[in-house]
C-alpha cells in the first residue's frame, strides 16, 4: 500500500491504494488533487463552459422598438458565435418578432467574455 498523496490544492492527504495495473497507477501518480478539489475545479471549468461569450445586436428604425427607448438596438447573449449568427440572420429574413414587417437597418456580433449564465 503507497501512502497518500497531498493534494496541491487544500493541502489534504488522499489515498491511492487497492489494486491497480501499472498503467493506471503511471497515470495516478501524475495525480495531485484530492477528489473534493478535483469537483471544484470541474465546476469552476463547467461554470467558464456556460459563460455566454456572444451578443448578438439589431439596429431598427426610429421608433419600431418602443418609443420610449433611447436607442433602437436590441441584444441577445449567446454560448457561441454560430447561435448568434444565426439570430442575426433570422432577424434579417423574418424581421421583428418573425411578422416580416419590420427589418433591422443593420446586425451584428460582439464577443463578449463576461457575462456568466444566471438562468
Amino acid at each position: 500500500m503507497n501512502k497518500p498523496k497531498k493534494c496541491d490544492e487544500c493541502g489534504k492527504p488522499f489515498p491511492v491504494s487497492g489494486r491497480i495495473p501499472k498503467e493506471i497507477r503511471a497515470m495516478l501518480d501524475k495525480v495531485t488533487t484530492c477528489s473534493e478539489c478535483l469537483v471544484i475545479k470541474l465546476e469552476q471549468a463547467n461554470k467558464r463552459l456556460l459563460m455566454k461569450q456572444f451578443l448578438s445586436k439589431a439596429q431598427w428604425p426610429n421608433g419600431a422598438i418602443c418609443q420610449r427607448r433611447a436607442n433602437d438596438i436590441t441584444s441577445d447573449y449567446h454560448y457561441t458565435e454560430s447561435a448568434a449568427q444565426a439570430v442575426c440572420r433570422m432577424l434579417e429574413r423574418d424581421g421583428l418578432g418573425g411578422e416580416g414587417k419590420i427589418f433591422p437597418i443593420k446586425t451584428w456580433i460582439e464577443n463578449c467574455q463576461n457575462k456568466v449564465l444566471n438562468d
